[in-house]
């Protein structure tokens, strides 16, 4: 049976909140068989992939839905969800190349905390020292509470 987009939509979203992530795989997976250039299928598949541990489909997923975005936001949200799967995958490089991309149409903290988290893992402590300090510019006391579990900063 196939449903309308908003019915996949409101079926996967309803799934999530619920920690059904078998069930919303498996919607988001039809719905992005359906409509495999959409954004929201793309990024609803990859946000249920990746609760399950499906890495690569997850990181496969939100790549196309980042690469499918045509605004800001969407870009973010699916470009971040990609982040956290290549991070999982400890393909970092992957995960460097969309941070800077986004890089050039926002900043934000949470940018720069991600940019953070990929520069360390990958022990280049000179990018890591640059994004700290731009999340310190963001704002100062987050960046210390977010940093204290790296430094054990007292």
């Amino acid at each position: 049976m196939t449903f309308s987009k908003n019915a996949y939509i409101s079926q996967s979203v309803t799934f999530l909140k619920n920690n059904c992530y078998s069930e919303a795989y498996k919607i988001a997976k039809e719905f992005t068989s359906l409509y495999p250039d959409e954004v929201i299928s793309n990024y609803l598949f990859s946000q249920s992939a990746y609760f399950l541990g499906k890495y690569e489909e997850s990181a496969t997923a939100a790549r196309k839905a980042f690469n499918l975005s045509k605004n800001k936001d969407d870009m973010r949200v699916s470009g971040l969800r990609a982040c956290l799967a290549y991070y999982q995958l400890k393909e970092y490089q992957k995960g460097i190349s969309i941070l800077e991309a986004l890089e050039n149409i926002l900043a934000d903290e949470d940018l720069e905390q991600f940019t953070f988290l990929f520069h360390t893992a990958m022990k280049n402590p000179d990018k890591a020292s640059k994004h700290l300090q731009k999340m310190i510019d963001f704002n100062a006391k987050a960046a210390r509470n977010f940093c204290t579990p790296f430094f054990k900063l007292k």
